[in-house]
């Protein structure tokens, strides 16, 4: 505890009366202590205000999210890259104000910069900074995958796979999907040989080519897909993409999926119960 002299000299520090008992002083530093306290939480209130404001600013109007690639616009506003060129490749307007834009984007490094010091600084805190730092990790990882690609067929079936979901922050394209989904079958990766026939024969991201589709799909269920192995199946129960129909071909194709002979299993747990349904009618219509 601190001594009458030592309360007085700092009362005297503070410009405050150091005449009472030593109750007295104690009570009324106690008192300035808090007040100080009150106002240094209030101007950190404030500040955080400001900063949100701020940042707020940084907001791209399309994903409402802060941009790790950000770019001016013609429309004076920042916005993600990726985001903004996909709207451009679609509208001849601003997102933001709805008049009329050119396609001119620049990049705004100094933005970037900006939003790096702020958030590893933790001035921007919560659900902004979170994301903003997953993005930049999923960032890092799709460059990473694209090194890969080069000459691993998995990182083009990653690649492929989050362009059709959307994983690592990139948006839905089943175009670059399809793309890249070619890529793989072409190094005879048996999932990417899968979901390139299923795209190709349904006409996914692109134009329906079946007959090259079920050739892939052949493939691919040679290779051991469950999934292909279905598609297969189905295709011949029915005598479709250009397949006759041969119940002998159905109930060898639908066979595997239902036995779990296939050694690559990605087809969704209802279709493999599905294959068991037309597998149990095809017996019963030989048996009858």
């Amino acid at each position: 505890m601190p001594s009458v002299v030592e309360l007085r000299s700092e009362l005297v520090k503070r410009k405050l009366p150091t005449t009472g008992l030593k109750g007295e002083l104690e009570k009324r530093l106690r008192e300035a202590d808090q007040k100080v306290q009150m106002a240094g939480q209030r101007e950190a209130k404030r500040m955080k205000t400001v900063m949100h404001s701020i940042v707020d600013e940084y907001l791209c109007p399309i994903t409402q999210e802060l941009p790790t690639d950000p770019v001016m616009a013609e429309d004076g506003k920042i916005y993600e890259h990726l985001a903004i060129a996909k709207w451009l490749g679609e509208h001849q307007r601003s997102p933001s104000t709805g008049l009329a834009m050119g396609t001119m984007l620049v990049g705004s490094t100094q933005v970037r910069n900006t939003l790096e010091h702020l958030v590893k600084s933790g001035a921007i805190k919560g659900d902004k900074a979170t994301a903003w730092k997953q993005k930049l990790k999923d960032e890092k990882t799709v460059k990473e995958l694209r090194a890969k690609a080069e000459h691993d067929a998995g990182a083009i079936r990653e690649l492929a796979y989050a362009h059709a979901t959307g994983k690592f922050s990139l948006p839905k394209d089943d175009v670059q999907a399809r793309a890249w989904y070619g890529r793989g079958a072409a190094l005879h990766h048996v999932k990417c040989m899968a979901f390139y026939g299923e795209w190709l024969t349904k006409g996914i991201g692109g134009e329906p080519i079946p007959t090259l589709g079920i050739v892939y799909t052949t493939r691919a269920a040679e290779g051991g897909s469950n999934l292909s192995a279905y598609q297969l199946g189905v295709a011949f129960l029915k005598g479709k993409h250009g397949l006759p129909k041969d119940t002998a071909q159905a109930k060898y194709w639908l066979g595997k999926v239902v036995d779990g002979s296939c050694s690559e299993k990605h087809l969704k747990e209802a279709h493999v119960e599905g294959a068991k349904t037309m597998l149990n009618m095809l017996k019963e219509l030989v048996s009858w």
